[in-house]
């Protein structure tokens, strides 16, 4: 078989805009469908379900609510917050001697290479 791949019948693609116009247009037969089977006058689950998907892919998804039950508030309120500055003040300390180390061993090693100078000028 001979000839150009790219020649013939070219294929009809759907972009993604004419899909978004497409859903709209079936939006408010979507909402009349969900509206019938509220009120139980459809019973087409597949009709039902589809109509929901058009709607969401439309207008977007809802939010879903969640509710939470907390227990030990007292420690969610301000002990959550009082606890998390005590481990950031303990950190800060725990750094600034590491640092304090840091500066006292590179103030020791100038002091060693000071005599190490000097000696080797008095030699």
């Amino acid at each position: 078989m001979s000839g150009n791949a790219n020649s013939g019948r070219k294929k009809k693609t759907m972009t993604s805009a004419n899909a978004h116009r497409r859903l709209q247009q079936l939006l408010p037969k979507a909402i009349e469908v969900i509206g019938e089977t509220s009120q139980g006058v459809n019973v087409d689950r597949l009709k039902y379900e589809s109509s929901i998907e058009i709607k969401n892919s439309v207008l977007g998804k809802p939010k879903q609510q969640t509710d939470i039950n907390l227990e030990g508030g007292e420690l969610l309120g301000s002990g959550v917050v009082v606890a998390l500055f005590e481990a950031m003040q303990a950190r800060r300390l725990e750094l600034e001697e590491v640092k304090l180390l840091e500066e006292s061993n590179e103030h020791r090693t100038e002091e060693k290479n000071y005599q190490r100078e000097g000696e080797a000028l008095q030699r």
